[in-house]
């Protein structure tokens, strides 16, 4: 009998156990894309790669979350934290051409050089942000991104 109780008991912690471990999984699997990009945006600086500090593994993540995550760099670019702005800004760029085409595993899609130009081009449209730029230049882009995002135009 004592050995069937400690069977029972053994079932139902492994039972509760992993009911808890799925609903948490659940839970950060659906969890808003907003909420995502929050948290990403708290992390932005860590764990920065010491050949490449421009890329950290939240700058990759916001990358391609695409125009959930521009609002909040679009803040970050504002602020007067150098290093932060930094990684924002690599979030920016490398966000904007993967709505336009960019793959990690094979590049741009289509013509290269076609979609190169076509990013410069919409890039230098909305005042060509610049994480080293002065506070007024910056300011004076990040207005024309949010007119741009307001607009709900593709990034072409």
């Amino acid at each position: 009998m004592k050995l069937a109780m400690r069977i029972f008991g053994l079932a139902v912690f492994i039972t509760t156990f992993s009911a808890t471990v799925s609903l948490a999984s659940f839970a950060y699997y659906h969890q808003t894309t907003a909420g995502r990009v929050e948290q990403l945006i708290m992390v932005l600086d860590e764990k920065y790669d010491r050949l490449h500090p421009e890329y950290t593994p939240a700058v990759n993540e916001l990358a391609k979350l695409g125009r959930p995550a521009i609002r909040p760099l679009l803040e970050v670019m504002l602020s007067d934290n150098e290093f932060s702005r930094l990684h924002a800004n690599m979030a920016l760029l490398r966000n904007i051409a993967y709505l336009q085409g960019l793959r990690d595993d094979h590049g741009w899609v289509g013509d290269e050089r076609k979609n190169r130009l076509k990013f410069r081009k919409f890039w230098d449209r909305l005042g060509n942000l610049n994480h080293e730029a002065p506070l007024e230049e910056r300011r004076a882009a990040v207005e024309k991104w949010h007119i741009w995002l307001d607009s709900g135009e593709p990034p072409e």
